[in-house]
């Protein structure tokens, strides 16, 4: 700032201060609270070394002192010459070197007093800085930091505390482009910063036509204050830095600007300050699992996005059990991807169900965790970027189902292929109040009671069947046929499942003993590996099972047929006894010859 000071010499009655700024940081100084024309003050001297100070023309000492509209005191001066020499600069400037020679003559009035011109020069800092984008990982060496924008924000604050609530008084934002970096720099090859002539500023809130503070040789520069940067926008699949870098710029008490930036260091190569900021990938997974088809596999559908362009990932999971947390072992499933179109989308990982016992009775939930695949050297190496493991997730979790079916086969020469026979399935462990149903044959809904209990009346005829879907886990179910003029037997066994692993064991049973009695399975559980299991029944009646008509067969042939088979008894018996009566004739007249 260049200041003109006017002398008022002898009989002089005022004193006027001009301001002359250096050209390219005028903008910077006005109106900035860290600058201030008030202050500055010019010591006069009677000799050129400025060795002896002047006295006015009261006797006292000859200063000089400016206030904040540029205008000095009044000095009354005798005739003579004099040199002036700043000895303390105003806020925000630096001294002026110069030594200025004043004479004073008696044509210096209040109207043309002696006048001298200071260029007092405005302090600033020259925040020599660049910013080197890192991966967190350090996994693969890609394009990916490309686009990472800093803004510069400057604050005309005299403390660090000042910041806070504050307006930036100015501001700037970068992108990070990929330079090559000289041999042995500092890792990272994507750059921002603010120094250089051919980086990528993106915007400043400068209303003038050049976007930055510049001394006279053009160099970039920042008034006196404080500046902060920060990460604004990160680059694809990579999350925003929060952390805020704080630069200050003052003068000590020597007059010299020092500038100090927070968490630089110094780089002999690259002759500047580095300052790292690291990005962590943000990869977002989110999963649907569901149970297939006989309980046999989990497909988990695994969404994913945030992913590098280009770059290859493997999804791993597992079930573990929702009641205890506990991996299932042997359940592990993966999948690998690539985003060489597409950094979202979704994958399917098979989970194996099938072939455990402990998670018999319980639900399960998928568990999965993303990897991103590099090499070092021949070796793939994975990093694990994003996870899901949510175990109380319902969109992850799984409930093991069974279905239950009941088939029917009359055989036997005298088996009734028309007839419905009666049943009753009892179900006990359902969920309490929820629907059911039965598919097949004899299809309905049912409900379950508060308890979670069922009883369900069922009618079957030959080569019929029902199916009740999707009992949960742990529930217990019970078959009862009522008794008929047919033999009745069932078996019990796996559908589908016997050569994968089923736990059921075949039962089977028969009231052919007591046709008169209902026959009625054991309870038995609905257990995860037995896919879908049949209770299947047998009715059968031949010739020789029953000779007695059934009570309510009124036919005519019946009835013939019985009286037939009576006659025929009746003969029989009519035969038995007259040879009964000719023995004992026999065996009574040998016994009287014998006395």
């Amino acid at each position: 700032m260049r200041r003109k000071l006017s002398l008022i010499l002898a009989w002089s009655l005022a004193l006027y201060i001009g301001a002359m700024a250096v050209p390219g940081v005028s903008y910077a100084a006005a109106g900035n609270s860290q600058y201030s024309l008030s202050g500055a003050r010019y010591q006069l001297y009677t000799n050129a070394a400025c060795t002896a100070a002047a006295t006015d023309a009261n006797g006292s000492n000859a200063v000089l002192t400016t206030g904040a509209n540029g205008k000095a005191n009044t000095l009354k001066m005798n005739l003579g010459t004099y040199y002036a020499k700043e000895i303390t600069a105003s806020k925000g400037y630096k001294l002026d070197p110069k030594v200025y020679t004043v004479v004073v003559t008696a044509s210096n009035t209040s109207a043309v007093p002696a006048t001298f011109t200071s260029p007092e020069p405005p302090a600033y800092g020259v925040p020599e800085f660049i910013v080197f984008k890192t991966d967190a990982l350090e996994a693969v060496d890609y394009n990916g930091l490309t686009g990472a924008v800093f803004t510069v924000k400057y604050y005309d604050v005299a403390e660090k505390s000042g910041i806070a609530g504050a307006s930036p008084k100015d501001q700037w934002t970068f992108r990070t482009v990929k330079k090559n970096a000289p041999e042995d720099a500092p890792e990272g090859t994507y750059w921002a910063g603010f120094d250089w002539q051919n980086d990528d500023p993106v915007s400043s809130s400068r209303p003038d036509n050049d976007l930055f503070y510049k001394d006279n040789n053009g160099k970039r520069v920042l008034p006196l204050g404080w500046f902060t940067i920060e990460e604004t926008a990160a680059p694809e699949g990579f999350s925003l830095t929060d952390r805020v870098c704080y630069g200050h710029i003052y003068l000590n008490g020597n007059g010299d600007v020092v500038t100090t930036l927070e968490g630089a260091k110094t780089d002999s190569k690259l002759k500047t300050n580095v300052i790292s900021f690291e990005n962590e990938q943000t990869p977002q997974i989110g999963t649907t699992a569901s149970i297939q088809e006989n309980n046999s596999e989990t497909v988990d559908v695994v969404r994913y996005e945030g992913l590098i362009p280009g770059q290859k990932y493997v999804v791993r999971g597992w079930l573990v059990d929702t009641e205890t947390g506990e991996k299932v072992q042997g359940s592990d499933g993966s999948s690998e991807l690539s985003t060489e179109s597409t950094t979202s989308g979704q994958v399917e990982v098979t989970l194996k169900t099938a072939g455990y016992d402990e998670i018999q009775g319980h639900s399960v939930t998928a568990f999965e965790e993303l990897y991103l695949v590099s090499k070092t050297g021949e070796t793939n190496r994975e990093t694990l970027v994003a996870e899901h493991k949510d175990i109380n997730n319902k969109d992850q979790t799984v409930e093991i189902y069974q279905d239950l079916k009941v088939q029917k086969k009359v055989t036997g020469s005298l088996g009734d292929r028309t007839k419905e026979f009666e049943y009753t399935v009892e179900l006990t462990g359902l969920v309490p109040e929820q629907s059911y149903t039965v598919e097949g044959y004899d299809s309905k809904t049912f409900n379950a009671d508060l308890s979670g209990n069922a009883l369900i009346p069922l009618k079957l005829m030959d080569d019929k069947s029902v199916t009740i879907k999707q009992l949960p886990k742990g529930a217990k179910y019970r078959i009862t046929e009522t008794a008929s003029d047919h033999v009745a037997s069932f078996e019990v066994f796996s559908e589908d499942m016997e050569d994968k692993g089923a736990k059921i064991e075949k039962v089977s049973g028969s009231n052919e003993d007591d046709i008169e009695e209902d026959l009625t399975t054991a309870f038995e559980t609905v257990d995860v590996l037995d896919g879908t299991v049949v209770v299947a029944w047998e009715n059968s009646k031949d010739k020789t099972e029953r000779i007695a008509p059934d009570t309510g067969d009124n036919s005519i042939n019946s009835i013939l047929i019985y009286a037939g088979m009576t006659f025929v008894s009746a003969a029989a018996l009519a035969v038995f006894a007259a040879t009964g009566r000719m023995n004992r004739r026999r065996e009574a007249k040998n016994d009287k010859t014998i006395r």
